[in-house]
């Protein structure tokens, strides 16, 4: 199992629609190639601003648009047991990142990066 966190600066916009995304995506891969899905997926913030609200209402709207739901998702801070729980920690720009990197422990810091190191540079409709 691979554990992925998306992480934004309060948690409502893009941390939970990066989360939705590519939770719909790995399903739909899954329905169409009949293999499981090792992958956990998570989001959070760098400041407390909305702990334990949804998606800011235009997220979700926009990501229900392209038949993502995020409703079920709610506002967390970063945690420090994230650092050791999860496999990759991406930020979703660069002050988060330094943010990130201010808090993790030095063995934990290979596993911040961006989130968009990882697009692969294909488009579609989710």
């Amino acid at each position: 199992m691979t554990r992925v966190l998306a992480v934004c600066l309060g948690n409502i916009c893009r941390s939970p629609t990066a989360e939705g995304v590519v939770r719909t995506r790995l399903l739909e891969a899954v329905r169409k190639h009949g293999s499981e899905m090792d992958i956990e997926l998570d989001s959070a913030g760098t400041h407390s601003y909305h702990v334990g609200h949804q998606p800011d209402r235009r997220a979700m709207e926009a990501a229900s648009r392209r038949g993502v739901d995020l409703s079920p998702i709610r506002a967390r801070l970063v945690e420090e047991r994230d650092f050791s729980e999860f496999d990759l920690i991406l930020a979703m720009d660069e002050d988060n990142l330094a943010s990130l990197h201010d808090e993790a422990p030095e063995e934990d810091r290979h596993k911040l990066g961006m989130f968009l190191e990882y697009d692969d540079g294909t488009e579609g409709e989710v």
